[in-house]
């Protein structure tokens, strides 16, 4: 008869425990063990934050590796690195050395990585110098030049380097993802240029906080194919770089923190017909969007304008282009998310979009809204519709001006069917009519009545008013009335 089934639980039970016990062991008396964590179930060597100076040397890794431990993941962040020695052949596919002092590395540091797939250097102290193609070579390949045939994603953020040799990245053959963050590039020379531009898989580039004034115009033309995300924020670009009209296959741009100028006549986008995603934020000079500015983006879904303090004019006609067809008939991007938040803008115009039943997303919050009957139309179809969708969203949209409606939220006048009055043809707001109209009523009917009373008070002499005497009151003055016995002596 076969053991009980709580029996053979209980069996199991004691072999794992024995089996952990053992291993915890044996992990104990591995010098890479007693220094860092040893994560067997999630496959991760921890050893961020020990206070190491080097990467062990090669015993130390044999030792693990001959231990049965299948690791792929290392974690040596925050420690006192300086030198990147090479490593041994090991299993690992995420090597993270961040937050180091790396300033040198032996050539082909990382020849025996076969599987890495993520590299991070970034915050460390690295420069132009130590950087050279002999770094990253691979083994012997008969199609390709020594590959690190699996490297993905390369991390070089926050470091010391301002240009690229222009043969750098010739060892990453399969390279997708590029972070090149928080660098003192200030330009973009023709050797980094051609560095970029030679990746020949490059999905996802970061160049933000570069002290880029400009980008040299053909730098995106050879990935133009590959490219799908760019990040430009933080640099110093006032205008929309005329790189990006060979970024034809980009889906996504993040623009924000540059004193990129107002979006209009000769500053507008490129047609970047496969865009869906598009920020310009925090950006310090730009006041207006105008008419066409977003034309050529016909794919975008999301829109991100956010914590612009000066953006007062998002021009009806930015989002249109002319109908393929008919020209006439103007043609709208399949925008999703419109997110406006933090901003100047006092009005937007319902023709902005031709279909907002089909935004899913829409925040507008935070900005100083004309409550006028230019806007009546947010309170009759748009918040009802940001009720709807996104309930919070609706909070946090009150009306500035007129100064009668200073404070009011949209959501109750829209809740209360309430309509907003209109400027007149000089520009005025009409709130006060009423008022000044009782006004100038009540005074007619009192200062007509007073005044006659006044006059009568002052004719009178009454209350010490005396009235100034003419060439009448003098005559008066030496005239009496005869008495009867002067009438009667005169006929004697």
């Amino acid at each position: 008869m076969g053991l009980p089934r709580n029996k053979f639980l209980l069996l199991i039970t004691l072999v794992l425990s024995s089996v952990l016990l053992v291993t915890k062991a044996a992990d104990n008396d591995l010098k890479i063990c007693q220094k860092c964590k040893c994560d067997r179930s999630n496959r991760t060597l921890d050893c961020s934050s020990r206070q190491l100076t080097t990467l062990f040397d090669d015993a130390d890794w044999k030792a693990l590796n001959s231990s049965g431990f299948d690791f792929d993941t290392v974690n040596f962040a925050g420690n006192a690195i300086t030198n990147v020695t090479q490593l041994p052949q090991l299993p690992i596919k995420f090597l993270d050395i961040s937050h180091n002092g790396i300033s040198a590395f032996a050539r082909r540091a990382f020849l025996n990585l076969e599987l890495l797939e993520t590299l991070d250097l970034s915050y460390n102290q690295i420069k132009s110098d130590a950087l050279i193609p002999e770094v990253f070579e691979g083994h012997f390949d008969a199609s390709t030049y020594e590959p690190l045939k699996k490297v993905r994603v390369l991390r070089l953020g926050n470091n010391l380097i301002h240009v690229f040799k222009q043969d750098l990245f010739e060892h990453f053959t399969a390279l997708e993802e590029l972070y090149l963050d928080e660098n003192p590039f200030i330009a973009i020379d023709k050797q980094t240029e051609i560095a970029i531009s030679d990746i020949p898989k490059l999905r996802v580039l970061d160049m933000s906080s570069l002290q880029l004034k400009k980008l040299p115009e053909h730098i995106f033309h050879a990935s133009s194919k590959t490219l799908e995300v760019l990040n430009l924020s933080d640099n110093g670009l006032h205008h929309v770089p005329d790189a990006l009209q060979y970024a034809t296959n980009l889906k996504e741009l993040t623009l924000d923190s540059n004193p990129i100028n107002n979006i209009e006549y000769a500053n507008i986008f490129p047609h970047m017909p496969k865009l869906e995603k598009l920020s310009l934020s925090y950006m310090s000079n730009m006041e207006v969007i105008g008419e066409g500015a977003f034309s050529g983006l016909t794919a975008l879904k999301e829109f991100h304008a956010v914590q612009n303090i000066y953006l007062k004019e998002i021009a009806p006609e930015a989002f249109a282009r002319p109908g393929q067809e008919i020209k006439e008939r103007l043609e709208f991007p399949p925008i999703e998310k419109f997110i406006v938040h933090n901003n100047n803008i006092s009005r937007l115009d319902r023709n902005l979009f031709a279909d907002w039943e089909d935004i899913k997303v829409i925040d507008l919050r935070f900005n100083p809204w004309a409550c006028e009957c230019n806007n009546q139309w947010m309170l009759d179809t748009l918040i009802p519709q940001i009720i709807n969708n996104n309930e919070p969203l609706s909070h946090d949209l009150k009306c500035v001006t007129p100064s009668q409606m200073s404070g009011k939220k949209l959501r109750d006048l829209a809740e209360n069917h309430r309509t907003m009055r209109c400027l007149d043809k000089y520009g005025n707001h009409p709130e006060h009519d009423g008022n000044i109209l009782i006004g100038l009523l009540l005074g007619i009917c009192i200062g007509i009545p007073l005044t006659m009373v006044v006059m009568v008070i002052f004719r009178r002499g009454c209350f010490g008013l005396v009235r100034p005497r003419g060439a009448g009151d003098f005559s008066r003055a030496y005239y009496q009335r005869a008495g009867v016995y002067d009438d009667t002596m005169h006929h004697i």
